[in-house]
């Protein structure tokens, strides 16, 4: 556009209908004579001389709210950052030449009927476009584009209005206009990739022969359920986009009365069931229909006519969103009652809902991507979805853990950590393996007890356990972890936990694999496993614990620096502490040398004396 502007400064053609691209089924439907679905053009006459005055002085105004200056010249003109057009105003309204003035064109008599202004440099408040009613044969207005702002007018009261564009604004927010779909003159309708939210109006019952034919509303914000008077009372609609939305509920029955409409776009929402694909075989001109990425379950396969093309079998829609099971469903509830979902889940704007009586015992059916935070895996074969990760981080999450998350036996992921839950890891119900690999409670206000039975339950092919920094108490079972003998587990992580105690020498050769090992500021005792020194590329931080014995060397030459880290201050090892500086990239063998965290005295050793700290504390002795 900026380049045909710029040959029609420099050699006096005029910007007709037949130079504007057709962008396709999801670009605006514009006029075109490639086009044999489009809105016919206006027929082109002759450009008059003079404008009539009125219509002058309406865009005079419009020139002063959406114009800017510039730097270095004080006229107003509309800028973008690759040009600029000004409009240059007679003294007298009555004596401006309609050709002077880019993206304006008149009829014979002089009135304004198009003004084509996408990509103009307009710049201001949307709302003040009202003024442009008072443009009695203004037929088509286009502002895609531009640097609006606000909340639209009502288009729908513009006296001659046939085709209104408004693209790509982002700031443009609020409702639709109300008027818009219960026009007496709009045939075409584009407004996307802006801001609008609520819901899509419903035409007056008081219209009566509305000539819409062609409404695209995709990528904005517009929420709830399309209802069916808009289809019962748009008789000439012809194309209808609102992809890319938040729409949701069934979709309605009377969509099937829109008897001339070609080209469907309802995909990425939140449609969801009953879906009847036999609907559509009742629209006989239906060419183009999208339905992709909403709520439809396995069951609605599409089985309409072979003529529509569709995507609703040609992309990985296949069982995509199958229903969550009744009693995953149901143990998510509870989960989420028991957290307080009510608080932190509409605190971060991702409320979950379980359509319905909280205390029915089958809520209705939902599917995974209704559930924010939440990752679900779908059998295609058995058409089913079960859960299998949540992940709720630094949520604000109050409350207790519910026994009936146990329940949810193909959950691989649950990652809890930075929130205030508070109480006592519940036991599973049942002695059932469960399917966690990865297990984060970190950073909340848990007590109690660890269960043995949680840790026996997990997954043999565990890869995290993190419960670090909660005020567990109570001895830890780590001979609970002993079946990981595969190797799996790479990350234990219990650190901050002054009351929580267990002897790390029960900890066995399966954990040869981890790579980190954080028991920091806990109450743990016992030898230091020899296995331990074997470890590559680890991080073992078992400082501020309560360990006792010496600490061997490794014993093989090529294991110098196969340690990543090695912290050991503040236990109760025995001196001599090896230096452990050459077998570890980092460690706190320095603050032993300088006396911050002594070893202490070898009760077996009759060199004992000559020990960094010859008192010996008590409760050293080797058991």
């Amino acid at each position: 556009f900026a380049k045909i502007r710029q040959l029609k400064t420099e050699f006096g053609t005029q910007l007709t209908h037949n130079y504007r691209p057709t962008q396709g089924l999801y670009g605006r439907v514009v006029y075109s004579t490639h086009d044999q679905h489009a809105t016919p053009a206006p027929t082109s006459t002759p450009m008059p001389a003079l404008m009539q005055e009125a219509d002058a002085a309406r865009l005079k105004q419009l020139n002063t709210a959406f114009c800017k200056q510039g730097d270095d010249d004080p006229t107003c003109c509309f800028r973008t950052p690759f040009w600029s057009t000004c409009w240059i105003f007679a003294e007298n309204d009555a004596e401006n030449d309609c050709n002077t003035f880019d993206g304006v064109l008149c009829d014979e008599e002089g009135y304004v009927t198009d003004l084509e202004l996408a990509d103009f440099g307009l710049d201001g408040d949307v709302s003040d476009l009202s003024m442009l009613a008072s443009l009695e044969r203004l037929k088509l207005l286009d502002v895609s584009d531009n640097s609006l702002f606000g909340t639209l007018p009502e288009f729908g009261q513009f006296p001659a209005l046939q085709v209104l564009q408004i693209r790509s604004m982002p700031l443009i927010s609020g409702p639709l206009p109300s008027s818009l779909f219960s026009s007496a003159t709009l045939v075409d309708i584009g407004i996307t990739n802006t801001d609008i939210s609520g819901s899509i109006p419903v035409p007056s019952a008081d219209m009566e022969d509305i000539p819409l034919q062609n409404v695209d509303l995709a990528a904005n914000q517009l929420t709830g359920e399309l209802d069916g008077l808009f289809f019962e009372r748009l008789t000439a609609l012809r194309r209808l986009v609102v992809g890319f939305n938040q729409l949701e509920g069934e979709l309605p029955f009377k969509l099937r009365e829109a008897g001339a409409l070609e080209l469907l776009h309802l995909g990425s929402n939140h449609f969801r069931p009953p879906f009847d694909s036999q609907m559509f075989n009742e629209l006989p001109n239906l060419d183009y229909l999208f339905l992709a990425n909403n709520h439809f379950g396995c069951e609605d396969n599409w089985s309409g006519a072979a003529s529509v093309y569709t995507d609703w079998n040609t992309t990985s829609r296949q069982c995509m969103y199958a229903p969550i099971q009744a009693h995953e469903l149901l143990a998510l509830r509870d989960f989420a009652e028991d957290a307080n979902s009510a608080y932190w889940a509409n605190m971060h704007g991702f409320p979950w809902q379980f359509n319905g009586d909280e205390d029915s015992p089958a809520p209705k059916p939902r599917i995974c991507s209704e559930f924010t935070r939440l990752t679900c895996n779908v059998d295609v074969a058995e058409g089913t979805t079960h859960i299998t990760e949540l992940h709720l981080i630094q949520a604000n999450m109050t409350g207790t853990l519910a026994p009936a998350i146990w329940t949810l036996t193909k959950l691989e992921v649950l990652k809890l950590d930075i929130n205030n839950l508070t109480g006592e890891i519940p036991d599973p119900i049942t002695p059932i393996p469960l399917a966690l690999r990865v297990l984060d409670l970190s950073g909340n206000k848990l007590t109690g007890a660890v269960p043995p039975s949680l840790l026996e339950s997990m997954s043999p092919q565990a890869q995290l356990l993190d419960l670090s920094f909660n005020e567990f108490s109570g001895t830890f079972d780590f001979a609970a972890l002993s079946k990981h003998e595969n190797g799996t587990l790479k990350t234990l992580v219990l650190a901050g936990q002054p009351q929580l105690n267990g002897r790390l020498d029960t900890l066995g050769v399966e954990f040869l694999a981890v790579s980190r090992l954080e028991l920091r500021g806990s109450g743990f005792s016992g030898h230091l496993p020899n296995w331990i020194l074997g470890l590559k590329n680890s991080l073992i931080d078992l400082a501020d614990n309560q360990l006792i014995g010496r600490v061997p060397l490794p014993t093989n030459p090529g294991d110098r620096d196969s340690l990543s880290a090695l912290y050991l201050a503040n236990n109760q090892l025995w001196c001599p502490v090896a230096d452990y500086g050459q077998w570890a990239q980092r460690s706190d063998w320095n603050e032993y040398e300088s006396g911050a965290s002594p070893c202490f005295p070898d009760p077996s050793s009759p060199t004992s004396t000559t020990a960094a700290n010859p008192t010996t504390p008590t409760g050293t002795t080797d058991a």
